[in-house]
């Protein structure tokens, strides 16, 4: 949970206030940050300096917050059912 503590100051520190209409949730231990349009260049540096990633396949930014045990991937809704969805304010 330490890592999902400090990722939720970097929203606080405005991380994604850069880019209007960010929808940033936690779904269990994981981060995903979607933008309605794609980041700017600075953006998506800060993102990957920070740790986050690019998921093709759900067209979001995630982190990691803990191993993943499952070898095979799963839909971006199908997580939100397992783990269930909290929004944050951006």
């Amino acid at each position: 949970m330490i890592a999902i503590v400090s990722k939720q100051e970097l929203v606080a520190k405005g991380l994604f206030a850069q880019e209007q209409g960010a929808q940033v949730c936690i779904v269990g231990m994981w981060i995903w940050a979607k933008f309605p349009t794609k980041p700017a260049e600075e953006v998506r540096t800060a993102l990957s300096t920070e740790g986050f990633h690019w998921s093709k396949s759900k067209g979001r930014w995630y982190f990691v917050g803990a191993l993943s045990t499952s070898p095979r991937p799963h839909s971006y809704k199908a997580i939100v059912e397992r783990y269930g969805e909290e929004e944050l304010e951006t």
